[in-house]
């Protein structure tokens, strides 16, 4: 792959790992810029291609590596604050905000998993993404084991996006045969039952990660209603469902919807009609369409069912009793909990002090807006930790309602299935979106 007119940086800039070529993404060979030590290439070549695009970069890193120097780091904590205040200083000395990649670049330190130390020799052959100051301390970090397949597919994900994509979005839906009537253990036994054309994949999850993706979130819905006992036998007590999903932003905005339609009708049985209504003042748009209808499969639209799709762009409680009442609320990866907390590891790239107090969040006035009686909410969050931090939050929010936690904090066989590095734990550095579900009742 050396073949330069193959790479141009408005693709290549898209990905970045540490431990790849940054202009081909081979992992074989590589050289490390003398002066910044961000980014490895596999060639003199491929350097000097990209050093158009990096000198900026290269200037300002190796000004703040120069400059800010790693003095009384004993815990991981203190490593993140001391690569914080890198972030900070970086900002400063180019005198503008980051570059999305520029973000990452600064928080992808290689850095010895047991001590800490930057001068790092060794990598995992398997994974590469944890690194060694000595042969020594690699034999010793005997919890890397249970990581290191999750680390390794995270890298492979996103180096067959850089050179093949990932799969497609085209789904040939198929009807889930009478005889389940149960969903299956995981996502993608489900994505078999509804899609053709993932058979032939079988469990690629290279070809069908997009796919997964976009079932993750109607197929959590679906699980929560199973598990809460809503959903029995693939039949709902009604033919109509309304579902409100609340706290809405790009995430919910960058959804397949008409997947989120076909899947609910492929899938329950009896069920005629589907309202969606999603609220969130980060939402791009206001407005209801029905659209989605028109494009279900020739067996959805024989069995003459409709869908509606509703986006506010308002905050939950100043709307909820303008809107029909809900079957089920869902709050996916809402991070509620960030009420209360004086430091968020989910920060974007603003690098806050641990002291800093964040900005008074969104959730504070609706959430005693989301769980009402005779319906179930349902949460999911990225790691076990904030599911639980939300729920706690959620019933300190509503103390003068007795609140059960009907379907424990358990992880989502339903989740997205593409693991995202977690920089801010090293106890936990994978994450899932959707990664774990709840769901409360008022009772």
């Amino acid at each position: 792959m050396d073949n330069s007119d193959d790479f141009e940086p408005e693709v290549y800039n898209l990905v970045f790992h540490n431990n790849v070529c940054h202009v081909c993404k081979q992992t074989e060979n590589l050289l490390r810029c003398s002066k910044c030590k961000t980014l490895v290439y596999c060639s003199k070549k491929h350097q000097k291609m990209d050093w158009k695009f990096h000198k900026e970069f290269c200037y300002a890193m190796t000004c703040v590596r120069n400059e800010l120097r790693k003095d009384s780091i004993h815990t991981f904590e203190d490593f993140v604050e001391f690569r914080n205040s890198r972030g900070r200083y970086l900002k400063v000395v180019l005198n503008r905000e980051l570059e999305p990649l520029e973000f990452i670049m600064c928080m992808s330190l290689r850095f010895c998993e047991i001590c800490l130390a930057e001068d790092v020799q060794l990598d995992c052959p398997k994974c590469r993404n944890v690194f060694f100051c000595s042969e020594e301390h690699r034999n010793a970090c005997i919890d890397h084991d249970k990581d290191c397949e999750e680390l390794k597919l995270c890298m492979e994900l996103t180096l067959s996006l850089f050179r093949e994509g990932l799969g497609n979005t085209n789904f040939e839906v198929s009807e889930v045969p009478s005889s389940v009537q149960n969903l299956p253990n995981n996502i993608l036994d489900l994505l078999a039952l509804y899609d053709k054309n993932s058979v032939s994949c079988g469990h690629d999850l290279t070809q069908n990660i997009l796919k997964l993706k976009c079932i993750s979130p109607v197929a959590s819905i679906l699980y929560g209603l199973e598990k809460c006992g809503k959903l029995n036998n693939r039949l709902f007590h009604k033919n109509g469902l309304t579902i409100h999903i609340v706290g809405g932003d790009i995430y919910e905005m960058g959804l397949l919807w008409k997947e989120m339609c076909e899947l609910i009708f492929h899938w329950i049985t009896n069920l005629t009609e589907l309202e969606y209504f999603i609220v969130g003042p980060e939402l791009n748009h206001s407005g209801t369409t029905d659209k989605f209808t028109k494009q279900l499969c020739d067996n959805c639209k024989n069995r003459n069912v409709k869908v509606n799709c509703t986006f506010h762009t308002q905050l939950y409680h100043n709307i909820v009793n303008h809107l029909k009442k809900p079957d089920v609320v869902v709050c996916f990866n809402s991070g509620l909990h960030v009420n209360s907390m004086e430091f968020s590891t989910e920060s974007s790239m603003e690098f806050p002090m641990e002291s800093e107090k964040l900005p008074e969040h969104n959730w504070k006035d609706s959430i005693e807006f989301l769980v009402k009686k005779g319906v179930p909410l349902i949460l999911t969050a990225y790691t076990l930790n904030e599911i639980n931090d939300d729920i706690e939050e959620l019933i300190e929010w509503n103390k003068d309602k007795k609140i059960e936690v009907s379907v424990k904090p358990h992880k989502n066989p339903f989740c997205d299935k593409k693991p995202l590095r977690d920089l801010y734990s090293q106890k936990e550095p994978i994450y899932y979106v959707n990664g774990y579900i709840s769901v409360l009742n008022e009772t």
